[in-house]
């Protein structure tokens, strides 16, 4: 947060919400700021702040023709193989995000259901167990908009776990956006995933 602060000036708590907006309680109120965006604030004794709000400690990747922040904890890696690019991220807990990369030609539908039937048998073969109702329809913000995608819910040993699906035609490319973490990273991995699929372009 880049602030100009004078010496009775307290902000209690910073949080991130839905759509890269922050909640800001500055002397007891509540103020909504848009990352980047000067915004000016009273304060109790009636003096006028300027503050502008951003997030901290990302990077940017920018190659294939697409272009997201993510945390610089997370650690990327990149891959071809089969005329496919794949952008993988990955920190110590269990985040995970990938992209995939497809020419034009490939149905974005066939990946969705290709993708949840590949993870299905990978993980399968590691032991895990699925409810009754595996796979929901999941909503999340990406890029400006609400895409609709898959959950695919299962459980290794004790832990649960969710993947998310997303596919979508972009630049002449069919995309894949894939999330996965166990439910019990929840608080922290929503927070980078946030990141990452907000800026997605």
């Amino acid at each position: 947060m880049k602030a100009k602060l004078f010496a009775a000036f307290l902000i209690l708590v910073v949080n991130t919400v839905f759509a890269a907006d922050f909640e800001v309680i500055i002397d007891g109120k509540t103020h909504l700021f848009s990352e980047g965006i000067e915004q000016n604030v009273d304060t109790k004794s009636g003096q006028q702040v300027s503050i502008t709000v951003a997030t901290t400690k990302t990077k940017k990747f920018q190659e294939h023709g697409i272009s997201f922040r993510y945390p610089s904890e997370m650690k990327l890696s990149q891959e071809s193989f089969f005329g496919l690019k794949q952008i993988t991220l990955e920190a110590t807990d269990s985040s995970l995000f990938m992209v995939q990369i497809f020419p034009s030609s490939t149905s974005a539908k066939q990946v969705e259901q290709d993708l949840i039937a590949g993870f299905r048998k990978e993980f399968s073969s590691f032991g895990a167990t699925f409810p009754a109702n595996s796979t929901t329809k999941c909503p999340r913000f990406i890029g400006g908009q609400v895409r609709s995608g898959v959950k695919l819910s299962f459980s290794l040993g004790p832990l649960a776990h969710e993947t998310e699906v997303y596919t979508m035609s972009q630049n002449g490319k069919t995309l894949a956006l894939v999330f996965q973490h166990a439910i019990e990273d929840r608080e922290q991995v929503q927070q980078r995933f946030a990141v990452i699929a907000e800026s997605f372009k």
